[in-house]
């Protein structure tokens, strides 16, 4: 196997953001926020119904990113006649505690750090993730230290649309030196069967899925899978 380029999906591949439960959402703190509003009488709520939103909105038929602000507005619009506060006001104190919350409670994936020293140098690198704040992505590799490794850092906040929409993937391509006859040279990895493993194959990128299922809830890989469960494994792989 020929690879010329690494992409690699940013949350739970590179950089962790899942909490004890599993929960990778980011809002669960914003949950308090809702019940001082008086939109909830528990915080825990807020975070069930946004995650009831989000399954709905993205149910297969578009792919189109939406802002932090605008899945706060979404989900407190279906209550909003409860809330004590204009409710812009209370989406910004919202987005004011994520920004609070949400980067120290990630942390890098084991391993990484190793894993990309020894990579550098000898292929390139991009990240492309799908993430709701425009620049977060490079923002943490900036602030962990892992910025230089890459060539180019790609979110679906700035592109507009998310993985597994083609349009990210075809974005990412063009920020590489490679023609379009030569995209099996590129092997995608990440924590997403199907963001990362199917999509990226059905415009023959190569593709390997990081089964992260022993250390949360998420399903593992099944048979015919091409996978690693750590990146201690990825230099065996690719050798």
């Amino acid at each position: 196997m020929e690879i010329a380029w690494i992409f690699f999906d940013c949350f739970n591949t590179l950089i962790d953001d899942f909490d004890q439960s599993g929960d990778e959402s980011g809002v669960i703190p914003l949950g308090v926020v809702a019940k001082e509003a008086g939109w909830c009488q528990d915080p825990t709520e807020f975070h069930h119904a946004y995650l009831s939103w989000r399954r709905s909105y993205w149910d297969g038929s578009h792919w189109r990113e939406l802002s932090l602000e605008d899945r706060l507005t979404h989900v407190l619009d279906a209550r909003k006649d409860r809330l004590s506060q204009p409710l812009t006001k209370v989406v910004r104190s919202m987005v004011d505690l994520f920004f609070e919350s949400f980067p120290p409670s990630v942390r890098l994936t084991p391993g990484v750090e190793s894993m990309l020293e020894k990579l550098q140098g000898k292929v390139k690198m991009g990240v492309v993730s799908n993430f709701f704040v425009p620049g977060m992505p490079e923002a943490l590799l900036t602030n962990f230290g892992l910025h230089h490794f890459f060539d180019f850092i790609l979110d679906s906040a700035q592109v507009g649309l998310k993985k597994p929409h083609p349009e990210i993937y075809q974005t990412a391509l063009g920020k590489t030196d490679l023609l379009s006859n030569e995209t099996s040279k590129i092997l995608f990895v990440g924590d997403s069967l199907q963001n990362d493993y199917y999509a990226p194959r059905t415009i023959k990128l190569s593709s390997l899925f990081f089964d992260r299922s022993k250390e949360r809830p998420s399903p593992p890989a099944q048979v015919g899978i091409d996978h690693i469960q750590h990146w201690d494994q990825f230099e065996d792989y690719l050798s």
